[in-house]
């Protein structure tokens, strides 16, 4: 993300992003608790399409074919031994959505076909600025000046009412059952 003005728009989104990813690396059992105590969050490929799809960029901006491709290319140029990806490698993964599904971005409702996975593989950043990042955020309804518990909240009203309960339980914000 060498782009100064792209930059700049991560890191006003800087704690909000870091509140969606976190809370999405939460449905990682085993994976995430167990690098937490490293000090290392990540994310599972279950999470992040999770995450993608809440969000409504799976299928209105990017298909679930284009989104395992751009896992794969992170993980395949991954340093590091963690099967999955940590918040930089999140972010990048933002920025190859924009580059696939700018013209969808742009127009949702946008129903020709797509061009092919080559913008995937590479990281181009043709076609990323700063008004293309904000886009996505915005079509994502994220709020730089929500509360994090606010937003938080409003991340659990779009889980499922089990899942719901057990995060509320997870972050101690309701009593356990008897």
């Amino acid at each position: 993300m060498e782009e100064p003005d792209v930059a700049k728009v991560f890191r006003y989104y800087e704690n909000t992003l870091k509140t969606l990813f976190e809370f999405y690396s939460k449905f990682d059992k085993v994976e995430a608790y167990k690098y937490s105590e490293m000090g290392v969050v990540s994310l599972s490929y279950k999470s992040f399409i999770k995450l993608i799809n809440q969000q409504r960029l799976l299928p209105n901006i990017i298909t679930k074919d284009e989104l395992m491709i751009i896992y794969k290319v992170i993980m395949k140029n991954k340093v590091g031994k963690i099967g999955s990806l940590n918040f930089e490698e999140f972010k990048e993964s933002l920025v190859r959505i924009i580059v696939k599904g700018k013209n969808r971005l742009a127009n949702p409702g946008d129903k020709r076909p797509r061009d092919n996975t080559k913008s995937l593989l590479l990281f181009d950043m043709e076609g990323v600025t700063a008004n293309t990042l904000r886009e996505l955020f915005k079509y994502m309804k994220l709020a730089p000046e929500m509360s994090k518990r606010a937003f938080v909240k409003k991340l659990i009203e779009l889980q499922d009412e089990g899942v719901k309960d057990e995060i509320l339980r997870r972050r101690q914000l309701v009593p356990e059952s008897p």
